[in-house]
């Protein structure tokens, strides 16, 4: 409900700007399919009940989801007109929800929550520099400052592969570091390895700063569509080990 409540203020605060990019233009606000005081109310509402359920469940849950709610729609959506880092304000509320998940089971913030913090933080950044990439002109058009429209394709492809190997180091982490009986294993720990390294061969795969418009049209698909293979394949082994390890 928190995140729902986010989003759904996030589109109400840039629906002119969503008005403006096509791939965003068909949603509901700026298509004009619902009205924006609807929108509104809806954020406020789903936060208003969300964050009390949460403060039941423990203090550090609520304090946390709430922090994500005001840095997403408070910071990152003003400084994307900004300042391309907006990226990593934005990152920080995106990689808090395992987190969150962490302190709702033990009530405190861990190492092993915070491992999971920095896998979706780190992961975001080459990501959505593949999305901004691809749609650059939409996110220009639209006043939004990104990257690739203020950086040569050289600095983001550095950008990306940097927060890669930050991702495999921290995924590595996880092997020594996750709940009360220790970490994921050997298992997990070639697992990542393996998919981590195959993530930065897929960023690091593409030529100079020369290179053709098509070319990193190319090199942007490859990131973005490998990225999600990357996420749901390690979470995936994450929760496997996981169960082998606790039972």
């Amino acid at each position: 409900m928190v995140v729902g409540a986010a989003n759904a203020l996030n589109m109400y605060l840039e629906r002119d700007s969503d008005a403006l990019m096509a791939r965003t233009k068909n949603r509901p606000l700026p298509a004009g399919r619902l009205q924006p005081v609807v929108a509104l109310w809806l954020a406020w509402g789903l936060s208003v009940v969300a964050l009390p359920l949460l403060a039941f469940v423990n203090m550090p849950t609520a304090l946390l989801a709430a922090w994500a709610f005001a840095l997403y729609a408070g910071f990152y959506t003003p400084f994307k007109r900004v300042t391309h880092h907006a990226l990593l304000i934005g990152a920080v509320p995106g990689a808090l929800p395992p987190l969150i998940g962490w302190t709702a089971v033990t009530g405190e913030i861990g190492l092993g929550g915070l491992l999971l913090f920095g896998v979706l933080f780190f992961w975001q950044v080459p990501h959505f520099l593949a999305i901004a990439t691809l749609f650059a002109d939409d996110y220009a058009n639209a006043g939004l400052k990104v990257m690739p429209k203020t950086e040569p394709p050289r600095v983001v492809r550095v950008h990306a592969l940097v927060h890669g190997v930050l991702l495999l180091v921290v995924s590595l982490g996880l092997v020594g570091s996750l709940g009360p009986r220790g970490g994921l294993g050997l298992g997990y720990g070639l697992s990542a390895l393996l998919l981590g390294g195959a993530f930065l061969a897929v960023i690091a795969g593409d030529p100079g700063e020369e290179a053709e418009v098509t070319r990193r049209r190319r090199w942007a698909r490859r990131v973005f569509f490998f990225s999600l293979i990357y996420l749901t394949a390690l979470f995936a082994v994450i929760g496997v080990t996981g169960m082998l390890v606790t039972t």
